[in-house]
This record gives structure tokens, C-alpha cells and sequence, in this order.
């Protein structure tokens, strides 16, 4: 069994989106509702599986309700407690598993970092569930590799990045293309 097929066979495929499309609808500031979509572009080598943490399905429900647009602890409860990024996709290149975790966001926005730190503390879970149980899934240090990518759009999308990921206090910032290359993030 692969590495993917483990995590497909673990994880709630509620969950799973078959779609191969990064997609975030919302509303900006102005209250305007925006898109952002992205599709996945892979090779024929590259298996990989998708899932999705939206907000409206209730993810972390041992967590207690929480104002999440609130920027202070008004003793309602702690702000952005559960807050994930938008996806985690799963890649399996050969003996390697990498996980990108990959926040969408309209404009530049620091607070994407707190929700791809989310998503490496729930895989951070499911790796040492699959230790727990001894579920053979031959990954080490060595080829388990952590991607946080966040994807932004805003006015100056005219301007076109090609085949160039920006790292920034490490969190890849993907070119604004409409396309998401997959080959772009495996080393």
C-alpha cells in the first residue's frame, strides 16, 4: 500500500477533494466576494490526494467556539483557535512524502502563517497516529518534507512570476499564475 493510500484510508474522505482545483471564495474587506482558483498541474510519476479544511465544517470539534475575527482574548474564548489552512496536499515521489500545506489569501496577509502552522501540528498528529498504531509507512526525517505555501492575489497580479517561489520566513510564496506546479516544490 502506498503512503497516500494509507492517509486516503486514515483521513475522512469528507474531507478529500477530487476536484484538482485550489479554490477560495470570500469577501474582501469591502465586503466585495472575490475567487481565487488554482489548478493543480502534475506528472504522470507524482501520485498526490487533497483535502480541504473549510471553516463551515465544524474540523476541531473538541475546541471551544470561538470568535475568530476578534484580534484579543475578550474572555470569549481564544481568537483563531480553530483556524487551519485552507489545504494540505499530500505528494509521493518515489520513497518521499511531502506535505504542502497552502493558505489562499487576497493581498499580502501575515496571519496565513498561523493557519500553515495549524495544518503541520494536525499532520504532525496523523504521523505519530500512524506511528502509534505501527502502521508500516516507511517514512523518516529524511524523506517526510514539510511545504508551507501561501498563495496570494491581489491588484498587482498583473504582473507575472514564472517558475519563481519566493521564501519568506519560511513560507514559499507561489508566483501568481493560475496554475499550481506541483514539480515547482520537490527537492
Amino acid at each position: 500500500m502506498s503512503k497516500i493510500q494509507i492517509i486516503n484510508t486514515i483521513l475522512h474522505q469528507k474531507f478529500c477533494d477530487k476536484s484538482q482545483i485550489l479554490r477560495e471564495v470570500d469577501k474582501d474587506k469591502k465586503g466585495k466576494v472575490f475567487e481565487m482558483k488554482r489548478k493543480i498541474i502534475s506528472s504522470r510519476d507524482i501520485e498526490y490526494t487533497l483535502y480541504k479544511y473549510d471553516q463551515k465544517k465544524d474540523i476541531f470539534p473538541f475546541f471551544t467556539d470561538t470568535d475568530t475575527d476578534t484580534k484579543k482574548d475578550d474572555g470569549k474564548g481564544i481568537s483563531h483557535l480553530k483556524k487551519m489552512c485552507d489545504y494540505i496536499l499530500f505528494v509521493e515521489e518515489r520513497v518521499h512524502l511531502f506535505v504542502f500545506l497552502i493558505e489562499l489569501k487576497k493581498g499580502r496577509h501575515s496571519s496565513g502563517k498561523r493557519q500553515l502552522e495549524a495544518g503541520e501540528c494536525f499532520v504532525n498528529y496523523l504521523m505519530a497516529t500512524i506511528n502509534r498504531l505501527n502502521i508500516d509507512i516507511n517514512l523518516t526525517g529524511n524523506n517526510l518534507h514539510f511545504k508551507q505555501i501561501q498563495i496570494t492575489e491581489s491588484r498587482s497580479n498583473k504582473k507575472k512570476l514564472i517558475h519563481e517561489c519566493l521564501k519568506e520566513n519560511g513560507v514559499y510564496e507561489h508566483p501568481h499564475s493560475k496554475d499550481f506546479h506541483i514539480k515547482f516544490y520537490l527537492d
